[in-house]
């Protein structure tokens, strides 16, 4: 199915940015219910929006997705708009935005809604195709780019659309002084360990590097609580300089390819089959990672 079929030409429309988020947000709700029978207050839409988009915190790069999902409504609106200037709606984002696509979602449509969203954050993720976007002068030309760059809506929602590819991967080679900056700076206690060409070698885990420098026999205590020692820390601060990751990297607890579902890896994840998922292709190449904040913040909250 093309993107365009679900798209309304009337509901993609150029906005100037004067007078904020709040303004902005408002503007697009109006003339998403003008025409409609649809009896939303648009200014608290946009508040309520708002608010949630500062309580989740997510940065936006260029493109903008505020979105409810609301029980009073039947269907998906979706709107494109396209912004006069350039504009920063948030503190944390990572570029100014320059296209808000806003959903409102009923209860049934949410399926669609977030096959639409993979679609246009895939295309839209290329510089290229934001430029086009953002020159576009009303809905009918924005609809002639999606349809002559063959924009569809996949079938299924895969490990492709959820993935994170934020994290970047560590070589074998690198230093374990590096490997343990790298998780308190991306908040996250597991990275990918990829050779030069990307082949994938496995993980290098934060668990894994605290358990080595601890003796196995106080694994084998079954009361600890006597214990006061810095010792093991003491051997890492020690070690980190002359150690590698090579050292450290153990199999991924589990690997799918790009096109596996989505509740395939979901189960894996709520089994406790793994708390982190590597997204390799079939030439184990590493695409990504998966991890149960994923499937919160892209599908339960996206």
């Amino acid at each position: 199915m093309k993107l365009s079929s679900i798209l309304n030409p009337h509901l993609i429309f150029n906005v100037e940015t004067g007078g904020g988020r709040k303004a902005i947000y408002e503007t697009i709700v109006n003339k998403v219910i003008s025409g409609t029978e649809l009896t939303l207050n648009p200014e608290e839409l946009a508040t309520q929006m708002i608010e949630r988009e500062d309580s989740i915190m997510i940065p936006y790069d260029g493109v903008a997705l505020p979105h409810l999902r609301l029980s009073q409504i039947e269907d998906l609106y979706v709107a494109v708009a396209i912004l006069n200037e350039p504009v920063r709606l948030k503190e944390n984002d990572a570029a100014p935005s320059r296209v808000v696509i806003m959903s409102l979602i009923s209860e049934n449509t949410s399926d669609t809604y977030l096959k639409m969203l993979t679609a246009f954050a895939k295309y839209l993720a290329v510089p290229e195709n934001l430029d086009k976007i953002s020159k576009c002068r009303d809905g009918e030309e924005v609809l002639a780019h999606l349809d002559r760059d063959g924009v569809r809506l996949k079938k299924d929602i895969t490990a492709e659309d959820i993935m994170s590819c934020a994290t970047e991967p560590v070589t074998p080679g690198t230093p374990l002084q590096e490997a343990l900056d790298r998780f308190v700076r991306d908040r996250t206690d597991s990275l990918p360990v990829v050779g030069p060409d990307g082949t994938f070698f496995g993980m290098i885990n934060a668990a894994e590097v605290i358990h080595r420098s601890i003796p196995e026999y106080l694994f084998m205590m079954k009361n600890v609580n006597f214990l006061n020692n810095f010792e093991p820390f003491n051997k890492i601060f020690h070690e980190e300089y002359s150690q590698t990751v090579n050292e450290y990297i153990t199999p991924a607890q589990k690997t799918i390819l790009p096109s596996a579902s989505l509740i395939q890896f979901t189960i894996s994840l709520v089994r406790g089959e793994a708390q982190t998922i590597a997204v390799v292709d079939e030439k184990n190449q590493y695409k990504g990672m998966i991890t149960i904040a994923d499937i919160m913040t892209k599908i339960l909250r996206g």
